[in-house]
């Protein structure tokens, strides 16, 4: 139903700002150097940087965040998106490949979540680069996702537009 979708967005939403506004600031703020995540790219220095602010239980600390939040956020966002590219009732094979960005970005994202664990271990063992496209195109893929989400809402508005003309609309 739309009303699931509509609590499941703000639920999802509200979910993403607690881990980027909130969460990930915090561990920037415990590191003195900003957290891989809110970057679009960044340096084995940098990872060092953070390594070195974060100290061996900070990093546990932030390998937990991972492991929770950073395991959750991905999978509800998912979860959302399928259904709304569902309910958008697109046709089948534009609907199928509508469906591979959600769960490709939640697959990055997790994927980044451990990789920059794996880099924060070792900052010079040489999993930073993966780390940082990892990261990298975590961000490329929000932004589809978000470019998905205003064909969406156009094609919307404009179905329930064309169905108010025709007076097909309940209540008319």
């Amino acid at each position: 139903s739309y009303i699931f979708l509509g609590v499941a967005f703000v639920i999802t939403l509200l979910f993403g700002l607690y881990y980027h506004l909130m969460l990930l600031p915090g561990v920037s703020n415990v590191a003195g150097a900003t957290a891989p995540e809110l970057m679009t790219w960044f340096s084995t220095d940098h990872l060092q940087r953070v390594a070195t602010g974060l100290g061996a239980d900070g990093l546990r600390e932030y390998q937990v965040l991972h492991r929770s939040t950073g395991l959750i956020f991905p999978l509800i966002f998912a979860f959302t998106w399928w259904n709304m590219v569902r309910a958008s009732q697109f046709e089948l094979l534009v609907g199928r490949l509508m469906l591979t960005l959600p769960v490709a970005y939640a697959v990055v994202f997790i994927a980044g979540g451990f990789a920059i664990d794996t880099a924060l271990a070792d900052p010079l063992g040489g999993t930073a680069g993966l780390a940082a496209v990892l990261v990298a195109a975590r961000w490329v893929l929000l932004v589809l996702c978000l470019a998905q989400l205003a064909i969406m809402a156009v094609r919307l508005v404009r179905s329930k537009v064309d169905a108010f003309s025709r007076g097909e609309l309940p209540g008319q």
